[in-house]
């Protein structure tokens, strides 16, 4: 039992993603300074995009360690899940474990295995003997930050196809909280910055007062969420 509480704490360390997202968890104050609007002709959309991507919080995405971390939370987290992805890959030191602090220094051997058997591969069968391991666990933590491991990685299709597979294609009832982590896959994947993505959610947002449409956002995923019927965060 003991060896079984160690492992079910490092996969809730791998799964804060969801939990802390921006949607639910305290707000980074460190964000992206980058944006295309006049702060003279359209003061009040500069206010709204700031409090905008406050509550996205895409910055735990770019923060490269916990170091850079202003409040922990979501971008602790991320940081956690960064390092593991890194050393479960062919030149780490397969040892996950170590990214998490002290809290993996009994049965770390077991634990560093089954993170980056799931890391390295993520068929179905390896994801289901995983889960199987840890049934304390929810489903969508495990998928949210296994997906985002394949990221950091360098594979943002396979992040993004994972999300996808897992909530269903885009519609109106297609969760919120998971956007995050769709942008979450192109940022840590480099396929976009962080800036961009901001922008391209608040002209998503204005459509709602008029000011623009969804064919006038830029990313190709969230173009397409909009025009699904996605509703905006």
């Amino acid at each position: 039992m003991r060896m079984r509480s160690y492992l079910v704490f490092i996969l809730s360390l791998m799964t804060m993603v969801v939990f802390s997202s921006p949607l639910f968890a305290e707000q980074d104050q460190s964000l992206s300074q980058t944006q295309s609007i006049s702060p003279d002709s359209q003061r009040n959309d500069l206010i709204t995009g700031k409090v905008l991507w406050g509550r996205l919080n895409l910055q735990q995405f770019v923060a490269v360690d916990e170091s850079q971390c202003v409040s922990g939370g979501a971008c602790s987290a991320m940081a956690a899940n960064k390092c593991a992805a890194l050393s479960c890959s062919p030149s780490g030191s397969k040892e996950p474990s170590k990214c998490y602090g002290d809290k993996l220094a009994n049965n770390s051997s077991q634990a560093d295995l089954l993170i980056c058997q799931a890391v390295e591969s993520p068929t179905p069968e390896n994801m289901v003997s995983y889960q199987n391991a840890f049934p304390e666990t929810h489903e969508a933590d495990f998928v949210a930050a296994l997906a985002l491991m394949q990221a950091v990685k360098g594979d943002g299709a396979k992040c993004q196809d994972m999300i996808k597979q897992f909530v269903g294609p885009y519609g109106k009832d297609w969760p919120e909280a998971w956007l995050v982590n769709m942008s979450g896959c192109r940022i840590l994947s480099n396929q976009r910055q962080q800036a961009e993505e901001e922008q391209d959610y608040l002209i998503w947002h204005n459509i709602a007062i008029g000011e623009t449409t969804c064919y006038s956002i830029l990313g190709e995923e969230i173009k397409m969420a909009c025009v699904a019927g996605v509703k905006a965060p």
